[in-house]
């Protein structure tokens, strides 16, 4: 199918390889699953034989240039990609997009593999084409199927390009912020439902307020990259502490937009959950 689409496209440019990858070559069974991007290699099952390589051997074979883009879905395969493609990724320096997940489970092998072959981990945005560090120190937002992987040197391209932040900076709103704040939510026309008190409307609430403005300053394209997604980092602590205390229908609909587009909400639903009269 993949090669009368190439026909019916005149996508002459496209090399078609009807091959498996692992971690050396032999031949092979691809076993069939639900649909057609969850075959896997496998022993037993309904299937049929495939000729199986290594990105090594590939790449000996036909002299790749460099590639600029890599991206690996291998239903459990992804670990022997990586051992029989040592020289390749050593010789090149793509992007690598790859799997995280199979099913529910979360590869944690993986995600430590590739930092020893020189590889830096990010991950996506939820509301933008922008990649963050990844921390491996926290568990892997529900929702997050794909990460990401690139050398310094291309961790360093694209950050000149604004597509990706190489660290996230500490950021706090100042009175230029909440400036910017006040002419961006005054903009929207929900504007007069947005109320930044607390329930007897006499007193402030400080963390709803800097999380506003930090989320206007994420949405100002004229700031730096890396500003913007400190903002948005901070928007998100600040909307948990002010839904904790007082978890108005507002706060929680904001917070859930704010995670969508820092972490794809996951470690929000517990929050909005619990308010579930709302």
């Amino acid at each position: 199918m993949l090669e009368r689409n190439r026909e019916l496209n005149a996508a002459v440019n496209l090399d078609i390889s009807p091959l498996a990858l692992s971690d050396r070559e032999r031949d092979g069974r691809l076993v069939f699953g639900g649909s057609s991007e969850l075959y896997a290699l496998g022993d037993s099952g309904a299937g049929e034989m495939v000729h199986i390589t290594s990105l090594d051997r590939e790449d000996a074979t036909r002299s790749w240039p460099s590639p600029d883009f890599v991206k690996i879905d291998a239903e459990g395969e992804e670990d022997r990609i990586l051992a029989g493609g040592h020289n390749f990724f050593a010789r090149h320096s793509p992007l690598i997009m790859f799997e995280i997940k199979a099913g529910d489970k979360v590869n944690e092998h993986l995600r430590a593999l590739f930092p020893t072959i020189g590889y830096r981990l990010f991950r996506q945005l939820g509301g933008a084409p922008i990649l963050v560090p990844d921390d491996a120190q926290q568990p892997v937002d529900g929702y997050e199927l794909n990460m990401f992987a690139a050398k310094p040197d291309l961790v360093s391209a694209l950050s000149q390009q604004g597509l990706l932040v190489d660290a996230v900076p500490a950021w706090m709103p100042s009175a230029d912020n909440c400036k910017i704040a006040e002419s961006f939510w005054q903009s929207r026309k929900f504007a007069p439902q947005i109320n930044l008190s607390v329930g007897n409307g006499t007193h402030v609430d400080s963390d709803y307020c800097n999380s506003l403005a930090a989320y206007a300053t994420w949405r100002a394209a004229d700031q730096p990259v890396a500003t913007r997604c400190a903002a948005l980092a901070f928007a998100l602590g600040g909307l948990r502490a002010a839904c904790a205390r007082v978890p108005t229908a507002g706060r929680l609909s904001t917070l859930a937009r704010v995670a969508w587009e820092w972490e794809r909400a996951a470690k929000a639903l517990p929050c909005c959950s619990a308010s579930s009269k709302f």
